[in-house]
């Protein structure tokens, strides 16, 4: 608005970040209602390539979908602060359906020679699982407490001490875009 005067406007500027600062200050249209990351704010919490180096531990998550995507998400420690490093996005809508052994075959590749420090999966995934440990990986189930989980996450946001690399495209994406289905609240 060129008829307010600039402290206010750099005022109104300082006191969004995340989606409201695109809707309210960039103009941009983002889902706000219902979202979950709200404090998600890809200038603050998205960072260039991915470090290895002075790693303090590496962990795996996976969430396995049979309809909807198949991800596995590599995050590593430094220090204080947790890096989500790398992603594995696999769409069967999209791309063929894979069976767990070929999912197995993928989580191997994508650990790389690194050893992690825990491999984490969806515990619906029995199958997926028992195919993971039968190849020799330890995965084991995660603790699916969706509202603690996302409470982590969004604090974990606002501390400064979760980013995520460029290298995680559908994360970024996904992660200004959670929502919470209102038909599930009711």
């Amino acid at each position: 608005n060129p008829f307010l005067a600039q402290e206010y406007k750099d005022w109104l500027k300082s006191t969004y970040t995340g989606l409201w600062r695109k809707r309210m200050i960039e103009g941009k249209w983002a889902i706000a209602e219902g979202a979950v990351f709200g404090n998600f704010d890809p200038d603050k919490h998205v960072v260039s390539g991915r470090p290895v180096e002075n790693m303090d531990q590496l962990r795996i998550g996976i969430d396995y979908g049979a309809s909807n995507p198949t991800v596995f998400l590599k995050a590593c420690k430094y220090k204080t602060k947790w890096i989500i490093t790398d992603e594995y996005y696999h769409r069967p809508k999209e791309q063929n359906q894979k069976t767990n052994s070929q999912y197995v075959a993928d989580l191997i590749a994508f650990k790389g020679p690194l050893y992690p420090t825990s491999i984490e999966a969806d515990p619906s995934a029995a199958a997926f699982i028992f195919e993971a440990r039968k190849a020799g990986l330890n995965v084991h189930g995660a603790d699916n407490d969706v509202l603690g989980g996302i409470q982590k996450i969004a604090n974990a946001l606002e501390a400064g001490t979760l980013l995520i690399s460029d290298n995680c495209p559908n994360l970024i994406e996904e992660m200004g875009s959670y929502s919470w289905d209102p038909k599930a609240a009711a």
